[in-house]
C-alpha cells in the first residue's frame, strides 16, 4: 500500500512539473507576441473589469516569471529582465493602492480590503494614465529583445529604482521621456535613437486631457517647441522634425481646451507656428512635400482648436476675440505652397490642396471672429494672383483660394503698379463667379466683389479694360440674385462710365 502511495505522488509531481513547464511556456509565447504588453496597456481602461482582467493577467504572468521551471529554461534569457519590470509594476501598484487607503482613512471614510461595495470597488484597481501604461507595455517588448537599440537604456531605467524595494513610481508622472529626449550619451546616432524613441512613446500615449496636464506640468510643449527650432536648422534632423510636428499635432488634438488653453493662450503656439519659419528658407525647413502638408495640417488643426476654445469662452463672457494672426500665419500658408522645391507635380498638387484648406480653415476662423480688414499686408498681390492660377484646374480649390484670399489684406509693390497682375486677378475672380462652376454663398459672392472693387478703386488702368468693364456689367444679375448684391455692385457705376 505504501509503495502504491509513493508511485501515485511521484505520478503526480510528474504531472505537476509538466503543467508549470507548459504554463511557462505559454508564458513566454504569449508575451512575445505582445499579449502581455496589451494587458499592461489596459491598465489605463476606464472599464474597471477590463483593468481587473489585466491585473490578473499581470499577476499570472509575473507567478510564471518567478516559478522554478522557468528558471530553468536556459533558452528564455531574457526572462530575468522580464520579471524586474512586472515586479516593479505590481510594487508600483501596491504602493499606490497603500497611499489611496491612507488618504481615505486620513479623511475618515473607513476602507476595507475585501470591501464589495460599489463606492470601494473603484479603489481596488488604479486605472493608470496611458502614458505610464504604454511606456512600461513598450518598456516590456523591448526587454524581450536584446537586439532592440533601446534595450540598453530600458535596462538602465530599471534598475535605478531604489525606493520601495524597486517599485515604478512613475505611474502618474512622465517616465524616462526627459531623460531620453535630453539625451547625454556621446553617440549622436544614439542620442538621435533615444529622442525619437522618447518622442514616438509621446505620441502614442498621449489620449486625453488627463494626459496633457500631466505633460504641461514637465514642461514638455515649452521643450519641444524650443527644440524645433535647432531642428530646422539641422540637415538631417527632418525625420525628427516630422514627428515632432506629429507630436504637437497630437498634443492639440488629444489634450482637449486644457491643451488650447495652455498652448495657445500661453505659449502662444499660433504666433510660433508663423514665427519659425519667417525669417527662414522655406526650402531648407521643409524641404519636402510630406513635410509641408504636416506643417500645414498643424497649422489647420492649432486654428481650429483656437476657434472652438475661444468661441467657448466669447459666448460665456460676452466679448469677441480678435484673431490678430490671421495675415502672418496667412502669409506663412501662401509661401509654402508658392515654394517651388518640390519634386514631382503630385507633390505640388498635394502641398496646393494642403495650402487651400488651410486658407479656407483661416478664413472661416476669421468669420466667426468677426475681425474687420486690415488695409496692407505681408502677401503681395502677385503672389495671391499666382496661388489662383495654381488652381485653375480645380474648381474647389479655386473657391477656397478666391474666397480666402478675397478676405486677405495685400500689398502692393512699385512693379505691380505697371503690370497685368491686378487685371489677372479681377478676370480670374470675375470669370469664376459668371461660369459659376461652384455655388458661391451670399457672404463669399459679396466678398469677392468688394475685392474687385478695392482693386479697380486703387488701380485707374483697370477702369479702362473694355473687356473687365463688360464683365463686371454681366455680373449684375449675379449680385442681384442676392440681398445686399445690387447695392455692392452700384459701387462700381462710377467706373463703368
Amino acid at each position: 500500500m505504501e509503495l502504491d502511495k509513493d508511485d501515485d505522488d511521484d505520478d503526480e509531481s510528474e504531472e505537476d512539473l509538466a503543467q508549470h513547464q507548459a504554463f511557462s511556456v505559454i508564458a513566454r509565447r504569449l508575451c512575445d507576441r505582445g499579449c502581455i504588453s496589451l494587458a499592461i496597456a489596459s491598465l489605463s481602461s476606464r472599464c474597471p473589469s477590463v483593468r481587473k482582467v489585466a491585473v490578473a493577467i499581470c499577476g499570472l504572468f509575473l507567478r510564471a516569471l518567478q516559478m522554478k521551471e522557468s528558471h530553468e529554461m536556459k533558452s528564455w534569457r531574457e526572462r530575468p529582465q522580464q520579471e524586474m519590470i512586472m515586479a516593479s509594476l505590481q510594487r508600483g501598484l501596491t504602493v499606490r493602492r497603500a497611499m489611496q487607503i491612507k488618504k481615505l482613512s486620513e479623511a475618515g471614510d473607513r476602507v476595507e480590503l475585501g470591501s464589495t461595495s460599489v463606492s470601494k470597488q473603484r479603489f481596488n484597481v488604479t486605472m493608470l494614465p496611458a502614458l505610464s501604461a504604454v511606456f512600461l507595455a513598450k518598456a516590456l517588448m523591448i526587454m524581450s529583445r536584446p537586439s532592440d537599440d533601446m534595450y540598453g537604456a530600458m535596462n538602465k531605467y530599471f534598475l535605478r529604482l531604489n525606493d520601495y524595494h524597486g517599485a515604478f513610481q512613475d505611474c502618474f508622472g512622465l517616465p524616462a521621456f526627459l531623460s531620453l529626449y535630453c539625451s547625454s550619451s556621446d553617440d549622436l546616432t544614439r542620442c538621435r535613437t533615444e529622442r525619437n524613441w522618447a518622442l514616438l512613446t509621446l505620441k502614442d500615449s498621449t489620449v486625453d486631457e488627463f494626459c496633457y496636464r500631466i505633460i504641461s506640468q514637465h514642461h514638455v510643449p515649452e521643450l519641444i517647441m524650443s527644440s524645433f527650432d535647432s531642428l530646422c536648422d539641422q540637415v538631417g534632423g527632418k525625420s525628427e522634425l516630422s514627428l515632432t510636428i506629429d507630436v504637437i499635432q497630437c498634443l492639440i488634438q488629444s489634450g482637449g481646451s486644457r491643451s488650447a488653453t495652455h498652448l495657445i493662450k500661453r505659449l502662444g503656439l499660433l504666433s510660433w507656428l508663423h514665427g519659425v519659419i519667417s525669417w527662414r528658407s522655406i526650402s531648407t525647413v521643409l524641404p519636402f512635400a510630406t513635410l509641408k502638408c504636416k506643417f500645414l495640417q498643424l497649422i489647420s488643426t492649432a486654428v481650429t482648436s483656437y476657434c472652438d476654445e475661444y468661441s467657448n469662452s466669447d459666448s460665456l463672457d460676452g466679448d469677441q476675440t480678435i484673431f490678430l494672426e490671421k495675415v502672418p500665419l496667412a502669409d506663412a500658408v501662401i509661401q509654402i505652397c508658392l515654394d517651388g522645391s518640390d519634386a514631382s507635380s503630385n507633390e505640388s498638387h498635394t502641398v496646393l490642396a494642403a495650402a487651400c484648406d488651410t486658407l479656407w480653415t483661416i478664413h472661416v476662423a476669421d468669420k466667426k471672429q468677426g475681425l474687420v480688414m486690415q488695409r496692407v499686408g505681408l502677401t503681395s498681390l502677385a503672389q495671391m494672383t499666382n496661388l489662383l492660377t495654381k488652381c485653375v484646374e480645380n474648381d474647389e480649390l479655386f473657391a477656397q483660394a478666391l474666397i480666402s484670399m478675397s478676405a486677405l489684406p495685400y500689398s502692393v509693390s512699385g512693379d505691380e503698379q505697371h503690370g497685368h497682375t491686378p487685371q489677372l486677378f479681377c478676370e480670374l475672380a470675375l470669370t469664376f463667379m459668371l461660369e459659376e462652376r461652384v455655388r458661391l454663398c451670399r457672404g463669399d459672392t459679396i466678398t469677392i466683389l468688394k475685392r474687385v472693387y478695392d482693386l479697380m478703386s486703387i488701380f485707374s488702368k483697370l477702369r479702362e479694360d473694355t473687356e473687365l468693364v463688360t464683365t463686371i456689367m454681366q455680373c449684375r444679375h449675379i449680385a442681384a440674385s442676392i440681398r445686399d448684391g445690387v447695392q455692392v455692385w452700384d459701387s462700381f457705376i462710377p467706373f463703368l462710365t
